[in-house]
């Protein structure tokens, strides 16, 4: 009788787990793919998105280095059509 709950508590910690991987595979596919569009290293950009806790700090890194190369993208765009670009 008490060793039904406690079985059914240990398929619901898995499922999380389950998602937590998921989510972090379809980040690593992303990022690689970025990356390579990007000049990046795709293998490194993967690895170092599924490795647990620097996938975080990785994670906001990554997204700071791609915002930042969509804007270098636009001013060069800007700059061709002869748009003027911001003071820096």
């Amino acid at each position: 009788m008490y060793d039904q709950p406690h079985q059914v508590m240990g398929a619901f910690s898995f499922i999380p787990l389950l998602a937590f991987i998921l989510i972090a595979i379809l980040f690593a596919i992303g990022f690689a793919k970025i990356a390579g569009r990007m000049g990046k290293s795709p293998v490194l950009w993967a690895v170092l998105s599924l490795i647990p806790v620097v996938n975080y700090f990785f994670w906001i890194y990554a997204m700071f280095v791609i915002l930042i190369y969509v804007l270098d993208r636009l001013n060069a765009i800007g700059s061709k059509v002869g748009a003027e670009a911001p003071a820096k």
